[in-house]
């Protein structure tokens, strides 16, 4: 089995996964697109998702160019440009429930084993 981290380059894989993540492309769309075997960008964004275990709650800085692209936008573009912004935060809200989901899940495994974790009502500070 070839070695996928050396077969394209990290700046194209980060390219895909990102247009993936933040777009309504589907694999084979992106696989026709860039001309990248599907099983490789399903590896792909299954590998970034493993490996982003955070949220940034941080706007993304805003360029000055891309400013000036904003306002040149048709309203077709902005559409999109904002559908991807929707899908984007989507699936981070999606994520924060599944972390939240998990230390809840993580608290109430600890605390059937006797260890207080949660603050009860009225509890002395």
């Amino acid at each position: 089995m070839r070695n996928l981290k050396n077969q394209y380059s990290k700046s194209l894989r980060e390219e895909i996964v990102h247009v993936y993540l933040t777009g309504d492309n589907s694999y084979e769309e992106l696989s026709k697109q860039y001309g990248v075997p599907v099983c490789h960008i399903r590896t792909w964004v299954c590998r970034y998702r493993k490996k982003k275990f955070y949220v940034s709650l941080q706007p993304e800085p805003i360029k000055s160019e891309d400013m000036a692209r904003k306002k040149t936008l048709s309203p077709v573009d902005e559409n999109e440009v904002l559908k991807r912004r929707i899908k984007e935060l989507e699936e981070r809200l999606r994520f924060s429930e599944l972390q939240n989901l998990a230390l809840n899940t993580m608290i109430d495994i600890a605390e059937e084993q006797g260890i207080d974790i949660r603050k009860k009502s009225g509890a002395k500070q």
